[in-house]
């Protein structure tokens, strides 16, 4: 008894041509959202590597008359008062797991292209008077053009008093940022 192949049910080219069309499609709909929701679990490593830079930076002052190191060579400055500084992590404390940024460094030496910046005005500075530090920005995060909003469109910065925190960008605008004061603005755009 012979069986009839064609009653039973078969793919053919059109259909199979059908069905990758829609996996495709499918596949390009759902890539940025995959690819936005990977930002998340770097944010909070980020944000412990602002506040360790910032305590380096209260330890420094401390050791140095009250005065934060120099603009130009604060990393270099900070790597006796940070714990990474005798591990082959001491590289990954100065740069955001999100910054895609390529630097050819040592593994031994601070790198040379960082993730984050000090404010230019506490340079040489004294600390000033205790009620003022959660007020004073002393680090925040860069990019190749200026501040860097890599983190759900918003920035980490480490504050005088050693608390890193997660800024929207509209919170602090980069005048703010110039100037080390760190007061959040309201929707309208004053400070609080």
């Amino acid at each position: 008894m012979m069986t009839d192949r064609s009653a039973g049910w078969r793919f053919g080219c059109v259909e199979w041509g059908c069905a990758v069309a829609v996996l495709f499609v499918a596949v390009i709909l759902l890539l940025p959202l995959i690819l936005a929701h990977d930002t998340g679990p770097r944010q909070p490593s980020c944000l412990t590597h602002v506040r360790l830079l910032s305590l380096g930076m209260l330890m420094y002052a401390q050791d140095w008359d009250e005065r934060l190191p120099h603009v130009q060579s604060w990393a270099p400055a900070l790597k006796p008062y940070l714990r990474a500084s005798q591990s082959p992590g001491e590289i990954a404390l100065y740069r955001c797991p999100q910054d895609m940024r390529f630097s050819h460094d040592r593994g031994d030496q601070v790198p040379t292209v960082a993730s984050y910046a000090m404010v230019p005005r506490w340079s040489l500075q004294p600390l000033g008077p205790q009620d003022h530090l959660e007020t004073m920005l002393l680090l925040y995060e860069i990019g190749p053009a200026g501040p860097a909003y890599r983190h759900n469109r918003g920035i980490q910065v480490g504050l005088g008093d050693g608390h890193a925190k997660w800024v929207a960008r509209g919170e602090l605008p980069l005048r703010r940022i110039l100037t080390g004061e760190y007061r959040p603005t309201t929707k309208g755009g004053r400070a609080r």
